[in-house]
């Protein structure tokens, strides 16, 4: 409390980093072991990219990309799930302390960059003495502000935190060389700016307006926009740089067709001009939560009405003229009130591709995790005053502001603490956000997927599901995924009958998903109706032909229809793109039996186990291998290994899945069957009277 009375507030930078650090740990802590949820599943848990064997070039490389997609997608982001996937595996504690560590970091550079900001031509001399003050309460304002859960909390969401990070680290680069009297740390500076500007656009797609922030802040702090020519001259600069902006964007991530990004509208419920004159109002309700982020108005779905016209609803237009009022004060008051300008400018700036014409969503809290970093540097210049001016003027009044701002960090942390409850499970995601848009099927959907059928409670899933299918939704697709996750299932039941009927009303609802007509490609498989499965499948495969999925199920489906040879190619195809994977090794080696290449079948099936562990299936075909070639010991090797690492009903089980596999000898005259029969362990005898059985 002490230092609060001293103009010049003498903390070291490591200092106030070290407590600040310890305070969002503190507040983040809860998070540690959160699970799980929403799109980490498809961008961590399923991407086999990810999965990296070592720290060789060769498998960081491949970490670069996304899926099974070959294009190079946010690859910082994806480069560093890599590493945690390579230390962690599906431990969450590993992936979430590097989220917190990176939200540290990004406040401790917002307080550098702030404590840049006062020394710029504009700001110099005003706050003297202040400067370290106004900049610790900023830096802390908004990062322990609840309105950062879903970026921090939200793992995947890492790509937000990264891209946040670069692109602050950028600004105060350009701001130090800006700074700087001296040519060569300037241009080290304006080197440090660019390679920052580079790794943020490698995070996220959002550090593309770089260029046009870094503008901002010469024409708010560095230049005198009286001057005629000097206002041309940014009107120009300002044109450039949204030219800049789009044609970096198009060459980056539209490369193919640039008109593409509007075929999204195709999946959604509200058309582009809907969209529009929807944001003003999600910017002011953004807005809303940012100042009074209370955990009840959190929610990860928000059930958000969308403007079918300016005066539908009767907010649209207000908003609209609200945030046109917002940008223009912002623009007129520059001279003036420069912090306050830039605070607002650099909101609006920030928020222009995802509040834009692309069909995202139409709300994501984490969006507000960048175009916020300096929107709390107004309201601690505003704090600073007032306790400047009523210290003289009324002590009483004074220690009730202390007081306030104290509790209001307090509050803030806390708000931010039982937020993070909310992320622990995805049973408590979805509760929370069904109860706050329980109209929304996303919420319903999600906690019959994430949460019972995991569990499975498959009954209660499926009724879930039903449900889902009937509410309000976001997308075309998501009327069909209900029906589809159904399907999968019966799938799973062994239900193929019932699986192929809801995967074929999924497909009829949205015939462009990839996914349901894989799903229905499958199931269609599993009842041997081959022709339609392939039908299904190869368009799939000539959009995506490295997929292994998708390669996987046609080999086998080729070695069901007696194409041994063909199968054989695509295996060796999938062996060669996913060396690290079991399962080509092991179809591979399936298919070399078939055609009676059994030593070379023995040496993939063993090099399959040495990918796969001792998978029981993997084990039954070494087995089937050997006693074909006469190595009974090698065979015996092989079953004593299965009845070690399986239980009895494990190895029944794994016998049975086994029999239903293509070029598999069956019946009482079987190899493995015959085998059997031989003087072994009890246990062996009781598998084969059960299979028999």
């Amino acid at each position: 409390m002490s230092e609060l009375h001293n103009d010049d507030i003498d903390v070291s930078h490591r200092r106030v980093f070290f407590l600040l650090w310890i305070l969002v740990f503190l507040i983040y802590s809860n998070t540690l072991h959160a699970e799980w949820h929403f799109d980490d599943y498809q961008n961590i848990l399923e991407n086999q990219n990810i999965r990296i064997p070592d720290l060789r070039y060769q498998s960081l490389s491949k970490a670069l990309t996304h899926s099974s997609d070959v294009r190079i997608y946010r690859p910082l982001s994806y480069l560093s799930f890599a590493l945690n996937w390579h230390f962690g595996r599906y431990d969450v504690f590993g992936y979430h302390l590097v989220n917190i560590f990176i939200h540290c970091l990004s406040a401790g550079i917002l307080f550098l960059t702030i404590m840049a900001l006062f020394k710029t031509p504009a700001l110099l001399g005003r706050f003297s003495g202040s400067e370290s003050f106004i900049a610790l309460l900023a830096a802390t304002l908004w990062a322990v502000n609840p309105i950062q859960t879903q970026a921090v909390a939200y793992i995947v969401q890492r790509m937000t935190l990264l891209a946040s990070l670069f692109y602050l680290l950028s600004v105060y680069c350009y701001l130090k060389a800006r700074l700087q009297p001296f040519s060569r740390p300037k241009i080290l500076f304006f080197l440090a700016c660019c390679l920052s500007f580079v790794l943020g656009v490698a995070s996220k797609e959002n550090a593309l307006m770089l260029p046009m922030a870094l503008l901002l802040v010469e024409i708010v702090f560095f230049q005198d926009m009286a001057d005629p020519r000097v206002r041309r001259f940014f009107l120009g600069a300002i044109a450039a740089g949204g030219v800049l902006v789009l044609v970096l964007g198009f060459a980056l991530f539209l490369r193919e067709d640039p008109l593409a990004i509007f075929d999204g509208y195709n999946n959604r419920f509200f058309t582009l001009p809907q969209r529009l004159m929807t944001q003003p109002r999600v910017l002011i309700f953004y807005l809303s939560q940012i100042f009074y982020p209370a955990p009840t108005r959190l929610c990860l779905e928000h059930d958000f009405i969308v403007s079918t016209s300016l005066f539908t609803p009767w907010t649209t237009l207000p908003a609209a003229l609200l945030v046109i009022a917002l940008i223009a004060a912002g623009i007129l008051r520059i001279r003036k009130n420069p912090v306050l300008s830039f605070a607002v400018l650099f909101f609006f700036l920030n928020h222009l591709i995802e509040a834009s014409v692309i069909p995202l969503e139409l709300v994501f809290e984490h969006r507000n995790y960048l175009p916020s970093l300096f929107l709390f540097l107004p309201a601690a210049v505003g704090i600073k005053w007032l306790f400047d001016h009523y210290r003289v003027k009324s002590r009483p009044f004074y220690q009730v502001l202390i007081t306030f701002v104290v509790l209001l960090l307090i509050g803030l942390g806390y708000g931010t603490y039982v937020r993070n409850r909310v992320w622990e499970t995805e049973y408590s995601l979805w509760t929370d956000a069904n109860r706050k848009a329980p109209g929304f099927n996303r919420p319903v959907h999600n906690l019959a997927w994430t949460h019972y059928e995991r569990i499975g409670r498959y009954d209660l899933a499926i009724w879930l599901y039903r449900k889902a299918a009937t509410l309000k939704m976001q997308r075309r697709s998501h009327r069909a995924m209900p029906f589809n996750n159904i399907g999968m299932i019966y799938y799973r039941l062994g239900d193929y009958k019932s699986a192929a009927h809801n995967l074929q009303k999924a497909h009829k609802i949205y015939p462009g998903s990839e996914t349901i007509r894989f799903h229905l490609a499958l199931a269609f498989d599993r009842q041997q109706q081959w022709e339609q499965s392939l039908r299904l499948l190869n368009p799939l495969l000539q959009k995506h032909p490295k997929n292994f999925e998708y390669q996987n199920l046609k080999g086998t489906i080729l070695l069901q229809t007696e194409k041994p040879t063909e199968a054989l190619a695509i295996f060796r195809k999938c062996l060669k793109l996913y060396p690290g994977r079991s399962e080509p090794a092991l179809n591979a080696g399936v298919a070399l039996s078939a055609i009676g290449a059994y030593p070379r079948a023995e040496h993939l099936l063993k090099y399959a186990r040495s990918k796969g562990a001792d998978n029981p299936a993997i084990l039954l075909r070494l087995i089937d291998v050997n006693l074909k070639t006469g190595d009974n010991r090698e065979a015996k090797k092989y079953l004593r290994i299965l009845l070690k690492n399986d239980s009895i009903v494990d190895i029944n089980s794994a016998l049975k899945a086994y029999a239903r596999q293509p070029y598999t000898e069956t019946g009482p005259n079987s190899a493995i069957e015959r085998w059997m029969q031989l003087n072994l362990q009890t246990a062996t005898q009781k598998i084969f009277i059960t299979e028999s059985s």
